[in-house]
């Protein structure tokens, strides 16, 4: 019993001490306060975000201010305000607006073009709208 215990304790130690941000193509890791991001040049948006959602930790007092503006972490240049004029796209949030609302740095962060991606505008504004609504 006490072999099994402490092979247990092995295998939970080794789950837990491992990265789980996920690997993929690219791996141009850009790593804010609050999220996590591996950037595609050559799509000039990221190939996926990672964060932790605490939701005792969001603050409904902290306001959404639209400050959209370049990421200068990101080596090669993030996507910038005008790849989107013009295009028919809204700049859509990866790691949303809604879930960073833990302070007003946290909710800026989310603003970095790197954390954007083109988005019809009826989805954007529609259900997506709708569902951030519902939101906490």
């Amino acid at each position: 019993m006490k072999r099994l215990s402490i092979i247990f304790s092995l295998i939970c130690s080794f789950v837990y001490s491992q990265d789980l941000k996920p690997l993929g193509l690219y791996n141009d890791i850009v790593s804010h306060s609050y999220y996590t991001l591996s950037y595609s040049e050559d799509h000039e948006q990221a190939e996926w975000v990672y964060y932790t959602l605490n939701s005792n930790q969001l603050n409904s007092a902290v306001e959404r201010k639209n400050n959209f503006r370049q990421d200068f972490k990101v080596k090669t240049s993030s996507a910038q305000l005008y790849d989107y004029k013009g295009s028919g796209y809204d700049r859509g949030h990866l790691a949303p607006a809604t879930d960073m609302k833990y302070n007003y740095s946290s909710i800026s962060e989310s603003f970095f073009m790197s954390n954007m991606s083109p988005q019809s505008p009826s989805f954007n504004r529609g259900i997506l709208r709708k569902k951030r609504e519902v939101s906490p």
